[in-house]
């Protein structure tokens, strides 16, 4: 992958892009077997200590689970784990690949300390780098002579301008753009079982057809992933054959969404109160719905409240 060449990468995409699915279940994939892949997306509250933290678990975890570093290795701390990460490649023959997700939750948490405070204007990279130790450390990782660590920075594409901060280096910048429509039929047809497409013409070309476009509305045709997906986990809770009268008299492709959240919500009541609070307006009464960091998202939950990192 273009990766595996250039030291920093951004990467960007609408809210249900599917970036955090294509670091993890992609990128990651792709490179585990000759790199080290570092995932981090919780940032705890603190935004010098939360962050270091996460590294060093996260670090501490893909250590551990890839079997590297020898045997009785101690765990990874916030105290050893630049180290580690500068001695990784030397040690193991593979490069450590730091991958910084959910950094809009980050900077939404702590955007009066990203910012100017006169200019308002977005921190630069050295200006941060003199504001948060953390960040002095990563840039210094990352722009050793020797390149023991690559690292990625995804973000929502209304937040792609806070990525200003974190360039350190030269990046290479990457849009993760929707799925064109074909391909969305495409993805529906591999996911449908072999008897629901045997004979198209009864109701199956034209329910999928139907699927895309209206969830293409608000993309000139192209498609959201993370809507697919729930319009198709919505459509595994029927019961019974779909045809284009039932989805008709269900209300629409929509409806398959409301399906599937009705079925978490049964069986997870305490999501309701995350519900609730991500529902609500921005003060510019655009009808947004404001993005929570993942600690006050567990906060709302009975028995998630996470301790402060």
């Amino acid at each position: 992958t273009k990766v595996q060449s250039s030291v920093l990468t951004f990467v960007y995409g609408e809210s249900g892009s599917g970036k955090s699915t294509f670091l993890k279940l992609g990128l990651c994939r792709e490179l585990v077997g000759r790199w080290v892949p570092i995932y981090i997306d919780v940032w705890g509250t603190d935004w010098v200590g939360g962050p270091w933290k996460s590294l060093a678990d996260a670090t501490n975890y893909a250590v551990h689970e890839l079997g590297i570093g020898g045997d009785g290795q101690p765990p990874v701390t916030r105290e050893s784990v630049f180290e580690q990460l500068r001695t990784l490649r030397t040690r193991t023959g593979r490069r450590p690949l730091l991958i910084f997700d959910q950094v809009d939750d980050y900077q939404n948490a702590h955007r009066v300390r990203f910012r100017d405070p006169v200019t308002q204007f977005f921190l630069s990279p050295d200006e941060l780098c003199t504001a948060n130790p953390f960040w002095k450390e990563v840039r210094d990782l990352l722009l050793h002579p020797s390149e023991p660590v690559h690292i990625v920075l995804a973000t929502r594409e209304d937040a792609q301008d806070g990525l200003h901060c974190f360039g350190f280096a030269e990046p290479r910048v990457y849009r993760l753009p929707r799925l064109d429509p074909q391909d969305a039929l495409t993805l529906i047809q591999r996911l449908s079982p072999e008897a629901a497409i045997r004979n198209p013409e009864n109701g199956f070309t034209e329910i999928t057809q139907r699927i895309v476009a209206e969830l293409g509305r608000d993309g000139q045709g192209a498609v959201l992933p993370m809507q697919l997906r729930i319009a198709l986990a919505g459509l595994g809770r029927l019961n019974g054959p779909l045809t284009p009268g039932r989805l008709d008299k269900l209300g629409g492709v929509s409806a398959l969404g409301a399906l599937y959240l009705d079925a978490v919500l049964r069986t997870s009541p305490e999501a309701w109160p995350i519900l609730i609070a991500m529902a609500e307006r921005t003060p510019t009464g655009r009808g947004k719905a404001i993005t929570l960091p993942r600690e006050r998202v567990f906060a709302l939950t009975p028995s998630g409240a996470q301790k402060d990192q």
